[in-house]
Order: C-alpha cells, then structure tokens, then sequence
C-alpha cells in the first residue's frame, strides 16, 4: 500500500487477496452492485489471467471515496500498455466510486485522486469506467474531475435498461396496465401446460435450497438457447452468496418434476434486477419463460418492500412490455495526453467522434442558416 498527501493504493497480488482486501476496506452499501461482497466475487471470478484488482482510495476536507479498479493490458496498433478500468464488466448493473456521490465535491476529490494517476510510474494511459448511472453527482464528478486533471474524456451510451416503478403498486393492478396479447398468451399457454402436466413454480429464497437451486438454473441454462458462461464460477457463487444473504431469488418452473424455466432476481436497496433468465429451448412455444415471469413479479409485489423492478443490460423489445420505462447507462473513457498510448487511443476512438459531432453540428446550422 502507498500513502500520498490522502491518498490510498493497494495492488493485490491474487484474487483471494483481493476479495478480503476489498471486504475488509469498502463500506457497506445498500446497492447490490457496489457491496464490498460484489467487487469480492468479481475479483475472485472474473480477473484475466493479466488483470489485478486494485483500491485506490482518497480523503480530503471534500470527502472520502474508494475506486475499486483493474489493471489490465491494451493495445493500440503494436504499442501494448496497462490500462485502468474500473472493477465491473457484463455481470456489473451500476458501478461508482463508494462515497463519491454523497461527497461535499465529488469533482475535488475526483481531480486529486486523477492527478495522482498521471504522476505513476509507469502512468496509465486510459481509464474506462462503465455501468455509470447518469445524470448522478457522482457521474458529473468524474466528468468535471478528470477533465480538470488533464485527461480527455469520452462519455458514451452503454447500455439500455428497461425498468418500472412499484412502490405501492399492487399486482392486479400491475396486471391490466401489460399489453392484452401478452396477458392472453400468458393466461392460455399456462392452462395448457396445467392441463397437459404437472406443472410447479417455485421462488427459492432459502440458504439450504442453494445447491438445488444452482443445480436446476444450470440445467435450464445448458438446455437453453445462450452461450455457456464466460466465467462459469460466478453465477453459482452469487446464487448462493444472495441466497445466504437475502440478495437473491431464484425462481424456477417444473414441468413433470423437469425445471424448464430458470430466474436469478438480484436484490437491494428497493430495487430488483431480473438479472438471469432462461428456459429450455424445447419449451419455447409453450411461453414457459413468460409464465416465470408472471409468477416471479406476482410475487415480488405481494412481498412488497420493493421501488423499483427492472431488467438489467440490454433493448431486447419484449422486455417494454413487462417494465415500460427506458433508459440508458454511460461508460467514460479517459485518455492520458502525457503518454503515447493515450495519445494513439485518443486519435483513434476520441477525435473521431468529436469530429463527426462538429460536422453533424455545422450540418445542422447550414440547414437553418437563412
């Protein structure tokens, strides 16, 4: 660990360091995805050979926050570097800087703390940050901190997440607001199925159940249409992890003693991600994914204690019709104009786009122009 003027950094040499480490140093939170106990199972699950996780930390009059971060290795043309990224990827609904948001001035600290990376040596020549939740205050520091600090920032469109508000709301009520040809098709594909087998729903919310739970979501998921899991520890470990904790459901559909339909809800701080979702591929025309569905968010509603439901990365256009509410999550790219690397990285992804956004701009004055 290196102290400077406030500033902390610790480079962990494994990943089991790492997980204690970040578990022993990070505050708790509410949010499911900046727990210490997230950023612990990213780092003991989803690290590159190459990688290594890493805790910068800062504390001045303006406040106190952590960055749990990677190192990890980048290439522009045959230039090859370290880069920083932030310690999240695909599995990571919101990442941010534990502190930062409730800082007095979160661009204060995020300029110190920046300052200090382009003093390393060697010093980085990108930091990217994804799954950032914007507008937040914690956003506009970062954007505001690193640009005072000299780095040229790019800030994009990551990701679309589809959500609902539900506070209060009751489910029949939820029910009647969904298109008719979905409440239909639900309602007619589940008499079927109830007629023609043994059907069972299930919401698994028990620490003793977790192996069986892992055992039938991992069923589901091979006989599914979806690629195997790049890191094919993580799920497991979250299942039961989340059920150990109260931070995650596992909802399944039986049929005939078979699980064909399998959900991982992720839980905290009012919210809920219906986070993994599958069924047998066999089972498609049956709707037997859409009938998961229904009885998971009946349920949910009925628990109560919940804001806000949503569904996690991606615009897939089924997912309006459950939770009709849109909109986008941000990723920030930050290149270091003292190094080579940043400079190549920055002519080859930043300029560009700000040179079409200028062209796009002048377009748009000439069309006016009288």
């Amino acid at each position: 660990m290196d102290a400077m003027r406030g500033l902390t950094r610790t480079v962990f040499g494994s990943a089991d360091a790492a997980a204690a480490g970040l578990v022993a140093a990070l505050p708790d939170s509410d949010d499911p995805y900046l727990a210490p106990a997230w950023f612990s199972r990213l780092a003991v699950c989803c690290l590159a050979p190459t990688d290594q996780a890493r805790l910068d930390g800062i504390e001045t009059a303006d406040g106190r926050a952590w960055f749990p971060l990677r190192t990890r290795l980048g290439r522009a043309g045959p230039l090859r570097f370290a880069e920083l990224a932030g310690l999240s990827n695909f599995y990571s609904m919101r990442w941010a800087p534990p502190g930062l948001g409730t800082a007095a001035d979160p661009a204060a600290l995020v300029r110190r703390w920046a300052k200090a990376l382009r003093a390393e040596r060697p010093a980085p020549v990108r930091l990217r940050l994804e799954a950032l939740v914007a507008p937040s205050r914690a956003f506009t520091g970062l954007v505001d901190g690193l640009g005072a600090a000299g780095w040229w920032v790019e800030r994009f469109p990551q990701f679309v997440n589809w959500y609902l508000p539900v506070s209060g709301l009751a489910f029949d009520d939820y029910w009647r607001g969904r298109p008719g040809q979905l409440r239909s098709t639900v309602a007619r594909k589940h008499k079927q199925l109830a007629k023609a087998h043994r059907l069972t729903l299930e919401v698994v919310t028990d620490a003793a159940d977790a192996d069986r739970a892992v055992t039938a979501y991992e069923a589901v998921h091979m006989a599914s249409w979806k690629p195997a899991e790049p890191h094919p520890a993580f799920m497991p470990r979250l299942i039961r992890d989340g059920l150990a904790d109260g931070g995650a459901r596992v909802g399944l559909l039986h049929i005939d003693d078979r699980p064909v339909a399998a959900q991982i809800w992720v839980l905290g701080g009012g919210t809920a991600t219906i986070y993994k979702l599958s069924y047998d591929k066999a089972w498609k025309t049956s709707s037997a994914g859409s009938i998961l569905t229904r009885h998971m968010i009946e349920d949910a509603l009925a628990r109560g204690g919940l804001a806000e439901i949503d569904f996690g990365w991606g615009d897939d256009a089924y997912k309006r019709d459950w939770l009709p509410e849109r909109r986008e999550r941000w990723g920030l790219a930050a290149y270091n104009p003292n190094t080579l690397g940043g400079l190549l990285l920055a002519s080859r992804n930043l300029v560009p786009a700000r040179l079409r956004r200028w062209s796009a701009a002048g377009q748009s004055s000439a069309t006016i122009s009288p």
